[in-house]
């Protein structure tokens, strides 16, 4: 999944991290070979938000998106905020 991530950030602006985010959720679904219903059901939600995630994940809640993440997929969600 590293090496994934690497490409997908080194072929993709930061204007463009929503996609980016998105991307690397599908990416890391389809390298565990799960299907949008496998992790939906895995992190207690829907399929189609699932798809929504992937394809919009600007709309998603953060702790939609952290379940996912953490939950569904076994990653580790951060948050940084700098004012």
């Amino acid at each position: 999944m590293q090496t994934v991530i690497a490409q997908l950030t080194k072929n993709m602006t930061t204007n463009n991290e929503t996609t980016l985010t998105g991307t690397m959720i599908r990416q890391a679904r389809l390298d565990k070979g799960m299907s949008q219903q496998d992790l939906a059901d895995k992190c207690a939600t829907t399929k189609s938000m699932i798809n929504k995630i992937e394809s919009e994940p600007a709309n998603a809640k953060i702790e939609v998106l952290r379940r996912v993440i953490e939950k569904g997929l076994g990653g580790r969600m951060e948050l940084s905020v700098k004012l």
